[in-house]
């Protein structure tokens, strides 16, 4: 959690579907792991360049057998959901999980 890092991305406020449920997707892989696991220095230390991004996938890949499928998979979901998404999108979906931006009621 680097407030910090997220000044750096320009502290985007971006809040839509598809952010609020990438915080929610990080959120479940903290339950597994509370440093992020194979997507810990994208999730966690706030890495959230393209190459980051594949190099952890390949982390899950390589770490398949040791650890649980669910894990696993969440953490390709959330990578490779990541991956497809604008870098000030990743970094709103990382702020809203630390609870840096509010998600409107409804």
């Amino acid at each position: 959690m680097c407030r910090g890092c997220y000044k750096e991305y320009g502290s985007p406020s971006i809040v839509n579907g598809t952010t609020v449920k990438m915080a929610e997707v990080i959120g479940e892989i903290y339950e597994f792991s509370c440093v992020g696991g194979n997507a810990h220095i994208v999730i966690d230390d706030w890495n959230l360049n393209d190459d980051s991004i594949r190099f952890c996938l390949k982390v899950c890949e390589e770490n398949e057998s040791c650890y649980s499928k669910e894990q696993i998979n969440l953490e390709k979901v959330c990578l490779t959901t990541l991956l497809s998404m604008p870098l000030d999108q990743r970094a709103s979906a990382l702020a809203i999980h630390n609870g840096w931006l509010e998600i409107p009621s409804e």
